[in-house]
């Protein structure tokens, strides 16, 4: 969907390919407009993702992507350093007035 919209993106297999992919960038100034970080990926979850690139330096936007919509998850995003929080199509609308 972002690339039929004209946005140039990146595609990381799981989030620890991700955090060095975001590194790599931003060591060559091309740091992402915006990382798209699913919460529940293989090898490093996206908490941890964050949180260390977060210890990394890197201050770019970091929305969380998760099927995780209970409530407590958009919190749980935000303590890890996500700038915000998008749910997968199935959430608890009593948490998201």
């Amino acid at each position: 969907m972002l690339t039929n919209a004209g946005a140039e993106t990146v595609i990381a297999r799981n989030d620890r390919i991700g955090v060095d992919t975001a590194v790599e960038a931003s060591a060559a100034d091309k740091t992402f407009d915006i990382i798209l970080m699913d919460m529940m990926m293989p090898v490093l979850d996206g908490y941890g993702a964050t949180r260390e690139l977060r210890t990394l330096g890197y201050s770019g936007p970091i929305i969380a992507v998760t099927a995780n919509a209970l409530c407590g998850d958009r919190e749980k995003c935000l303590e890890a350093g996500c700038s915000g929080f998008v749910a997968k199509p199935s959430i608890d609308a009593r948490c998201f007035p």
